[in-house]
């Protein structure tokens, strides 16, 4: 009879409340930062503090959240108004878009009447 290999359930294998807490909270930390970073439509916000202001776990949690999004061509979200409702509404960038991904940028010459630049005199 072949022997059995029998390996113990180590004793921190099945996390605690507590340790199911600090997962859940660190979490949510770390998504309201992700979400103060990455809403524009706010008009002002603290993109410093909400990254400042977390701890080590939660930066970690951040970053990942973050690259993600930024992985799938999100480089924002805006919260609009929709028939009296907030709605959120991710801001891809160009890159996201198989169409535009890999166009030149245009190089050609204005529309007459355009203003070739923008101009900022008050």
């Amino acid at each position: 009879m072949a022997a059995m290999n029998i390996v113990p359930i180590a004793a921190h294998s099945v996390p605690t409340a507590r340790e199911t807490a600090r997962s859940m909270t660190t979490a949510v930390s770390a998504g309201r930062s992700a979400d103060v970073v990455l809403d524009l439509s706010r008009g002002s916000r603290d993109v410093l503090g909400a990254v400042l202001r977390l701890d080590r776990e939660q930066l970690q949690e951040f970053l990942r959240i973050t690259a993600e999004l930024l992985r799938h061509g999100v480089v924002g979200v805006e919260t609009l108004e929709v028939r009296d409702q907030p709605y959120k509404s991710f801001l891809p960038a160009h890159i996201a878009d198989p169409v535009l991904r890999d166009a030149p940028l245009y190089r050609g010459q204005p529309r007459a009447g355009a203003a070739a630049s923008l101009d900022l005199r008050a």
